[in-house]
């Protein structure tokens, strides 16, 4: 054991960097983004109703998402109190967990350099570490996939002693990303396999994968929550679930998005993809040797190039989709990319040079972020001489990352720009993120509510609802009031004398100037907008916050 764990001590230090860059004041910026919401509040409503089998939020029906998300925050309050920080780290722990099968499948196949390649760009890419600190389910439907995939794989390739273990561990893992998102964990993880039928007309894949034990192995796994919610609460939650949250949501019949079939697809996933977006449409070229490449080589790139491509044909067939949907393609996207840049013999020199060409333009992008970084500190922490550091330490590792590039092989030139990467990423959440507490008041807003009473979000402020509710007994409702408080406001009062508002400045003084008379509970200063963007964060807009009654 302790010379298995020396011989992977470079991918151990890997994945001690990214739990630091994952986990390093996961809860300082104690607001929601995306839909944290959802899950944060009905993971704190499930453990204090003892409701754990159809959790959900308060503003949503039962069964509106599936319920293994809500379980595994649920555990993390149990341990670490209901804060913003506990409700992310399954998340944090799933990217870890990707990332070990990511340097599983590069180590099987590959060896060490490719596996270790491919998990240091997985780590740095924006998308992957990002969801890593949301409370969200989407990176641990991309564990479960990935795990399924990677399984199966390893079967396809004959790379294990044990297939059957490992078929079924895949069925078993499709089982579980069904009890996170629902249908779209099988369609995903099956699609791939799909297309390489088509693709190699080898029929013996089916055999190989074991259909029927497989089906038995899923069904063991997810069908018995739902039996229960039949049970226990009849067709309605399944009708939401399975026909409103899914189908109609991916025919348009209940939500819908207007973007261009496979432009919006495309385009979200090298977003998803960046910094290494570039590196991924350069290896595109090394497939203009696909008649030279062994069978084997073949159907390991193949099934990576569906697996990449699976959610880009399926979401473009939906007519709800969201950018972060194509996660699930990024963990592929660094192995195929580890595999192109690292292959012995490369194709020519016009082909290395050209990625010596996008690695140094990708550098080179980095003192463009920081010029908006350091109008981001003049604006933001004039006080805070801590705040320099994050740049300080990015030009050092870029110093250096510009070196490997020049002198070094193509991996340590990538392992080099990866730890730039972090190196920035993590300085900044360690220095800076903390200090964006003060302009994070729900919490101090949230103590000055009295027991028992209503409160609505109004007008502007309606972006803080979910963020003050967590902060409130789960029996104490917030509601969103939207429109101009003037016109809402009264009305709600003569029914509700003892509500309590929360309030923007501006809104505040056209209350008082139409003659309304309020009782100031708490004020705090926060931003307009509750939300992080690089117009917040170059120009930031402050206002006060109120908490008001009569």
């Amino acid at each position: 054991m302790p010379a298995s764990i020396k011989s992977h001590s470079a991918f151990l230090l890997l994945l001690f960097l990214a739990s630091m860059m994952f986990l390093t004041n996961i809860g300082s910026y104690a607001q929601f983004l995306r839909a944290e919401t959802h899950f944060s509040l009905g993971a704190r409503m499930m453990v204090e109703t003892h409701e754990y089998l159809l959790p959900h939020a308060p503003h949503e029906l039962p069964l509106n998402k599936t319920p293994f998300q809500y379980w595994l925050i649920g555990i993390a309050y149990k341990y670490f109190g209901f804060n913003h920080g506990a409700g992310r780290i399954p998340s944090a722990l799933s990217g870890l967990g990707v990332l070990i099968i990511v340097y599983i499948l590069g180590l099987r196949f590959h060896g060490k350099i490719v596996a270790l390649t491919a998990s240091a760009m997985l780590a740095t890419t924006y998308l992957f570490w990002s969801f890593a600190r949301l409370s969200m389910p989407d990176l641990l439907l991309t564990l479960c996939i990935t795990i399924t995939l990677a399984c199966w794989i390893l079967v396809l390739m004959d790379q294990t002693t044990r297939p059957r273990t490992l078929v079924l561990i895949g069925y078993g893992a499709i089982g579980l990303g069904f009890l996170v998102k629902g249908p779209v964990a099988i369609v995903l993880s099956v699609l791939p396999i799909c297309m390489e039928i088509i693709v190699s007309r080898d029929l013996t894949i089916i055999r190989k994968l074991r259909p029927l034990s497989g089906a038995m192995t899923f069904l063991l796994v997810a069908a018995p929550y739902f039996l229960l919610v039949w049970v226990y609460h009849g067709i309605d939650p399944l009708w939401n679930f399975f026909v409103e949250e899914n189908l109609r949501r991916f025919t348009g019949s209940s939500y819908k998005t207007t973007q261009l079939m496979f432009v919006y697809e495309t385009t979200a996933f090298l977003a998803d993809f960046l910094p290494w977006s570039p590196l991924l449409i350069v290896s595109l070229w090394w497939f203009r040797r696909w008649k030279t490449i062994d069978q084997s080589m073949r159907r390991q790139l193949r099934l990576l190039g569906f697996w990449i491509f699976s959610p880009i044909l399926f979401f473009s067939l939906s007519s709800f989709k969201l950018d972060y949907y194509f996660l699930i393609g990024v963990p592929p996207a660094a192995l195929l990319v580890a595999l192109s840049l690292l292959q012995e013999g490369d194709p020519s020199i016009w082909a290395r040079r050209f990625r010596l060409t996008i690695a140094t333009l990708l550098v080179v992008a980095l003192p463009v972020l920081l010029y908006f970084t350091i109008q981001m500190i003049t604006v933001n922490f004039p006080d805070n001489i801590m705040a320099w550091l994050p740049h300080i330490i990015a030009m050092i590792s870029l110093v250096a990352a510009l070196w490997y590039i020049v002198r070094k092989p193509a991996y340590q030139a990538v392992l080099a720009f990866a730890f730039t990467l972090w190196a920035t990423t993590f300085s900044t959440y360690f220095f800076l993120l903390p200090d964006y507490t003060r302009f994070q008041p729900p919490e101090a807003l949230a103590a000055r509510v009295p027991a028992n009473v209503d409160v609505y979000a109004a007008g502007t402020a309606t972006e803080w609802t979910w963020d003050l509710a967590i902060f409130l007994p789960t029996s104490q409702s917030v509601k969103r009031l939207p429109g101009k408080p003037v016109e809402r406001l009264p009305s709600i009062l003569q029914t509700d004398p003892r509500a309590v508002i929360l309030i923007y400045e501006q809104d505040y003084k056209e209350l008082q100037k139409a003659g309304f008379q309020f009782r100031v509970l708490a004020q705090a200063e926060a931003f307009k907008q509750n939300r992080l963007t690089l117009k917040s964060l170059l120009g930031p807009s402050y206002s006060k916050l109120y908490l008001l009654t009569q």
